[in-house]
């Protein structure tokens, strides 16, 4: 596999630190951190030469804030919809980056973000090839690289992160 855990810590974490101006903390391998309750998910998929996508799943706090220091404003006057904004463009800058280190020609979906309990979208065939955790103000959030293209050498499933 072309993209390792580290790549995806080093993409989020510059994506992170550059538009959000706050250091996001990668969890050490086998954080006992889980998702509970309501999460937001900021989805892209990869098309081409590589089939996958690349999710963020969160709190809503958690994508609250963010997008509170996306738009350097209080979290308060934040709306629904600059939160899903924010979300999805970090997934679009996380995934665009990735999406370099992975064969080509791929195109990259425009980003999608849902909310749910427990719930992140559906990767159709997918096998989720890499999760790494990360911390941001305290909470944890998770980017996944999932494989649609079958389940290649390395491929693991990972447990839920309900």
């Amino acid at each position: 596999m072309i993209v390792q855990e580290q790549d995806i810590r080093d993409i989020t974490g510059a994506v992170w630190g550059n538009v959000l101006r706050i250091e996001a903390a990668s969890e050490p391998v086998g954080a006992s951190v889980r998702l509970s309750g309501k999460t937001m998910t900021g989805c892209v998929q990869i098309s081409g030469a590589w089939d996958g996508a690349v999710t963020i799943q969160c709190s809503p706090d958690l994508a609250r804030a963010a997008a509170a220091a996306m738009l350097e404003m209080e979290a308060a006057a934040t709306s629904f919809d600059d939160v899903r904004d924010a979300l999805g463009e970090i997934a679009n800058m996380v995934g665009g980056n990735l999406k370099a280190l992975l064969p080509g020609p791929t195109n990259l979906s425009l980003p999608l973000v849902v909310e749910g309990e427990h719930g992140s979208p559906s990767i159709r065939e997918g096998v989720a090839l890499h999760a790494v955790w990360f911390s941001f103000l305290g909470e944890a959030f998770v980017v996944c690289l999932h494989s649609r293209s079958g389940a290649p050498q390395g491929a693991r499933h990972f447990p839920d992160t309900r």
